[in-house]
């Protein structure tokens, strides 16, 4: 017979549960309040069109409803925990999965349980859970929740203006005739591989919106990776054609004699002054990305951006990423799954991060950061990356 403490334990968890509930419509008021009082009245995060995009627009949502879910105190939301439901390619075979994320409880109501009874009752029927950006606080609870750790995933990086971008990461001043050398060393090279990549045949184009041209290049190009969320068209329009801000995002498809050979998602931005591209998300072989991300680059010299991003864990991509003078750091953002329990093969092959393939493009990783304030103890989200 339980104790009078584990009586007590169960039923506190129980009263705690009864609180929580799948975010409707009806609750958007009392949820942007909250919102803006744990992230900052200028987030993202506080943007209803934002908000309405990432939990009642994946594909999914229309049937199971918004995948996100509230905690309730006294009338008031004070917690949440959002997912994004994805398909996940596991070896050739399709599974279910979900990215959590946006777990956070109000700071006067932490150390109370409140967040693992939102984790419990989000995902109680998800086989595959999904965590990147966790935290190390989290890792520790996750650990003992019997989650796998795949490590910190790679980002790669790639100057552009030789001189701005060393001194932003080594804080030595590089003015005058060495620093100018730099930058036309460099801006000679990236001149070449544009010319080169172009010789290949490869044709770039910038489209409006994905088709179903990038869904089968991306079903071609997946039978290679034993882990990667699919890039199917639904996935595909919801993450980029959908987007709330118009513009974030260019797509560019690459042609050789009509037929597309590699497609590629990109952005530009500005940080401390500095012009930053990103290689947000891509499909292709080994050998055409090359030819496509060359001819990336020198778009974004053209532009007179300093550096280049790309996040990436699948080998192949990085191969192709140092041949063309991609430099490889810790992006500090750990990825991390839950598995069946008891299932030793599915554990081994998540654990090794050279099985997956990640990119900006996966969970909410290429979020707009700035105007974020988050309130302390967050659970998952260092915004340390870059």
């Amino acid at each position: 017979m339980n104790s009078p403490r584990d009586r007590y334990k169960s039923s506190y968890l129980e009263r705690l549960k009864a609180n929580v509930a799948r975010y409707t419509p009806a609750d958007k008021e009392a949820l942007l309040a909250f919102r803006r009082a744990m992230y900052g009245a200028s987030s993202v995060y506080s943007d209803p069109a934002y908000i309405e995009w990432l939990f009642e627009r994946p594909p999914g949502a229309d049937k199971n409803g918004p995948s996100l879910w509230i905690y309730r105190s006294e009338g008031n939301i004070e917690g949440q925990q959002g997912a994004i439901p994805v398909t996940l390619h596991v070896n050739g075979v399709e599974r279910p999965a979900v990215w959590a994320l946006d777990l956070m409880v109000s700071p006067k109501l932490r150390t109370r349980g409140i967040g693992p009874v939102l984790d419990n009752v989000a995902f109680e029927k998800e086989e595959i859970i999904l965590g990147i950006e966790v935290s190390q606080a989290a890792r520790s609870n996750y650990l003992r929740a019997g989650w796998v750790d795949a490590g910190i995933v790679p980002l790669y990086t790639r100057p552009l203006l030789a001189r701005a971008t060393l001194e932003r990461f080594s804080g030595i001043d590089l003015g005058g005739p060495l620093g100018a050398v730099a930058d036309v060393s460099v801006r000679a090279a990236d001149a070449i591989l544009g010319k080169v990549s172009q010789i290949s045949g490869l044709r770039c184009e910038e489209v409006g919106a994905f088709d179903e041209r990038a869904a089968r290049l991306w079903g071609k190009t997946a039978s290679s990776m034993p882990i990667a969320v699919a890039r199917d068209l639904p996935y595909l329009e919801w993450r980029y054609n959908q987007y709330p801000k118009e513009g974030r995002y260019r797509i560019l498809y690459f042609l050789r004699a009509g037929e597309l050979r590699a497609w590629v998602v990109t952005r530009v931005g500005k940080r401390n002054g500095l012009g930053e591209g990103f290689l947000i998300d891509f499909a292709g072989s080994p050998e055409d990305l090359w030819c496509a991300f060359a001819q990336c680059i020198a778009r974004f010299q053209d532009e007179g951006l300093a550096v280049v991003y790309c996040l990436k864990t699948r080998s192949a991509v990085g191969v192709v990423l140092r041949a063309l003078g991609f430099l490889k750091r810790d992006s500090g953002w750990r990825l991390m799954a839950r598995v069946p329990p008891g299932d030793a093969t599915l554990k081994d092959l998540f654990s090794n991060q050279s099985n997956w393939f990640i990119t900006f493009g996966d969970c909410d990783a290429d979020r707009p950061r700035e105007g974020t304030t988050y309130a302390a103890d967050q659970r998952m989200s260092p915004e340390s990356a870059l």
